[in-house]
């Protein structure tokens, strides 16, 4: 038996055509998995900057009675960091 039909006899196995084709699709995914998770992480570095700056102004924040402004703008971008998790899970 020569060794092209070896290789060619083992490539119609169905295990090594699942690798063979399942290897580019796996590479799209995690391409695409990883691109959804570099956007999670910008909005969740945003949350948290508004989030420290919220605490460390809270006193002109409960002066000017703020308090509903920023707890929509923190709960506007947490709602976008859920949205874009799950989106990429």
């Amino acid at each position: 038996m020569s060794l092209p039909s070896k290789i060619s006899r083992r490539l119609l196995n169905p295990v090594h055509q699942v690798f063979i084709l399942g290897f580019p699709v796996q590479l799209l995914l995690v391409k695409i998995m990883f691109t959804q998770r570099k956007t999670g992480v910008k909005i969740t570095d945003k949350r948290v900057r508004l989030t420290s700056e919220v605490l460390q102004g809270i006193r002109l924040i409960k002066l000017y009675a703020w308090e509903a402004f920023y707890t929509r703008q923190v709960g506007e971008l947490r709602m976008r960091e859920i949205k874009t998790i799950r989106k990429a899970a």
